[in-house]
């Protein structure tokens, strides 16, 4: 029992930090991997639709493409200023 009682201090002061993390940071991360298996208005009854949203987004989301192609492109641009300010 020695040994537990010395390290107990200093567990409780960080304790606040990884309930907080576990909170705000782990459990939304978490809940959002749940709702993208489900279809959901944020007030009804959660409907399981599995992969069906993925495919959706891949194949039926023109805007998702387009995203991904200004994302890419801002990378691009971004990574080439960097390396010409380096020279």
């Amino acid at each position: 029992m020695k040994g537990w009682r010395k390290y107990a201090a200093p567990y409780a002061m960080i304790s606040p930090f990884y309930l907080l993390f576990l909170v705000f940071g782990l459990f939304p991360i978490l809940f959002s991997i749940y709702l993208s298996f489900h279809a959901w208005d944020g007030l009804g009854e959660m409907k399981y639709v599995g992969l069906r949203n993925f495919r959706n987004l891949l194949a039926n989301d023109p805007d998702f493409w387009k995203s991904v192609g200004n994302t890419f492109v801002i990378w691009f641009y971004r990574r080439c200023r960097s390396c010409f300010w380096r020279l």
